[in-house]
């Protein structure tokens, strides 16, 4: 089920601004439909509870006389939010999340019902498993319509990490060339705080010192040169990168960027390409910790 839209502006708000889009956002979901994990009452026979998970996957129409209960999640603290998914793909994102008998495919509006008929119900969150964007009550609003986007602390960070890694950074390289390696083998540390400064734009503060990038330079040969930053590992997680590398050719006046990306533990890590047109590559499995370099300038030499 393709949420073109929705997701079109979910990239936005990961990758352009943190905490951005909102309005534009909750347009487009207020007009589309969502997937959402559902329950069987506890009074269902159990010859249909086996007909259904023997068809786990596949599309299935509720039983006549079957009321489904919507599937909740808890947080730390115990408040109860309501799952659903832009996507199928993305609501198997998770490989041990539960599978359920049911998945409804229903209207966004139908849930800020079901939110509002249920005061036990925190809010909905929208792709608990990649983007946990949690869209909560309006309190203020005399219709109690859920209007408003609640990103967290760490939501924004790892938004802003995101940015940063994916795309501020290696935009600054591609556009200020020979400017941007001289900053970075003269400041280091100082000159990637101050572009973080940038990607900050004052809701929050940014949380990293310049003492937290490790900027390591490597003269290959007179024209070429290979920089890696050691990002910081506070806030790392899936999704963050670990190190960036960098190098640059000042005879051809040619540069190349490439990321290790965190995955989660089953997956691993990854070696990522971003390329001046903004395109995004996974080259191959993130090398073992002290062959970066020497990784990266394989594929630059074979270029």
């Amino acid at each position: 089920m393709a949420q073109n839209r929705v997701e079109e502006l979910i990239q936005k708000m990961m990758t352009e601004k943190p905490g951005g889009y909102q309005n534009e956002f909750m347009e487009a979901l207020m007009q589309e439909k969502v997937l959402m994990p559902a329950v069987l009452p506890k009074n269902t026979s159990p010859e249909l509870i086996k007909k259904l998970m023997d068809n786990i996957g596949k599309q299935q129409d509720v039983p006549e006389g079957v009321h489904p209960q919507p599937c909740l999640l808890n947080d730390k603290s115990g408040k109860n939010y309501l799952p659903v998914f832009t996507s199928e793909k993305e609501m198997k994102k998770n490989a041990k999340a539960p599978k359920f008998p049911l998945t409804l495919t229903l209207p966004f509006k139908t849930c800020t019902q079901i939110l509002n008929d249920n005061p036990n119900i925190e809010g909905i969150v929208v792709n608990a498993f990649t983007h946990n964007i949690i869209v909560q009550r309006n309190h203020a609003d005399s219709q109690n319509q859920p209007q408003t986007i609640q990103v967290t602390a760490e939501q924004y960070h790892f938004l802003a990490r995101q940015k940063m890694e994916s795309d501020f950074l290696p935009k600054t390289l591609f556009e200020k060339k020979q400017e941007f390696i001289d900053n970075m083998t003269a400041q280091r540390g100082n000159y990637i705080k101050e572009l973080y400064e940038q990607v900050y734009d004052g809701e929050l503060a940014c949380p990293y010192t310049a003492e937290e990038f490790e900027v390591m330079s490597l003269n290959i040969s007179e024209e070429l040169v290979l920089l890696q930053i050691g990002m910081p590992k506070k806030n790392l997680q899936p999704g963050i990168c670990s190190s960036c590398i960098i190098g640059w050719n000042s005879e051809k006046e040619e540069s190349w960027y490439y990321a290790i990306l965190t995955g989660k533990p089953e997956e691993g890590s990854s070696l990522m390409q971003v390329f001046p047109d903004g395109r995004k590559e996974r080259v191959a499995d993130a090398p073992s910790e002290g062959t970066e370099l020497t990784t990266v300038l394989d594929y630059i030499q074979t270029v």
